[in-house]
């Protein structure tokens, strides 16, 4: 026969379940975030959705670089962080590669578009009816 005593779980015991589990919990979120970091730093583009993607680089490329340069470069693609952009002239394309890529780099992060990371400047039409 056994005793009823034996089968009663203390209260400590108890306690100390809870705290265990609640230390178990939180250990693994870390690892959850970690992940999710490492996948964006590698893969920016992949939680979001690349013509949405483009599409919001377009509505601010003319903030970013001002009116005078938007109106001879369009940005064509953005993928795994590496921005290309056409551009119709390539003295420009050389100058903008030269001087301005960090400044732009940078605005369009502050902008909220902190996964691109370089930007290809090429020759190419500046407009999207061409």
């Amino acid at each position: 026969m056994t005793n009823p005593a034996d089968e009663k779980v203390s209260y400590l015991e108890l306690e100390l379940e809870k705290k265990r589990i609640a230390r178990e919990q939180a250990s693994l979120r870390p690892l959850s975030g970690a992940i999710e970091k490492l996948i964006k730093r590698l893969v920016p583009t992949h939680s979001r959705d690349a013509v949405d993607g483009l599409q919001s680089v377009r509505k601010l490329w003319a903030e970013v670089v001002g009116k005078g340069i938007a109106k001879h470069t369009l940005p064509v693609r953005w993928k795994e962080g590496k921005l290309t952009v056409n551009v119709d002239s390539t003295p420009l394309a050389t100058e903008l590669k030269t001087f301005a890529e960090r400044t732009i780099i940078e605005n369009l992060r502050k902008e909220g578009l902190e996964e691109i990371h370089s930007i290809h400047f090429q020759n190419g039409p500046s407009d999207l009816n061409q």
